[in-house]
């Protein structure tokens, strides 16, 4: 794993989350706007389908946005791991070395 690559895939992904909710946002607003004065029936079905739609669209933004979360967290929770792990290590090697006689 290439720590720093799952930082960068999370800023894409947030990014695309923000696009999407802005997105939906103006797909909200024209709906609202074009679709709600018409009288026809058969309009005002498909309208509703859509406002549905749009609905249940509307958490996916954030749902993208926790997943960026989850991506940055892999490369710290890594980065802490590694650093804890390279300080034990380092505290075994020297017990070591002190019981060989040195660190030589």
């Amino acid at each position: 794993m290439t720590l720093g690559a799952q930082t960068e895939a999370a800023r894409s992904v947030n990014e695309s989350a923000n696009d999407f909710a802005d997105l939906l946002k103006q797909f909200g607003e024209k709906l609202e706007g074009e679709v709600s004065p018409l009288a026809f029936s058969a309009i005002e079905t498909f309208g509703e389908g859509v406002g549905k739609w749009f609905e249940a669209a509307k958490p996916f933004p954030e749902g993208l946005v926790n997943y960026s979360k989850a991506l940055a967290a892999v490369d710290s929770t890594t980065a802490e791991t590694d650093k804890k792990s390279t300080e034990e290590f380092s505290a075994v090697f020297e017990e070591i070395a002190a019981l060989m006689g040195g660190d030589e």
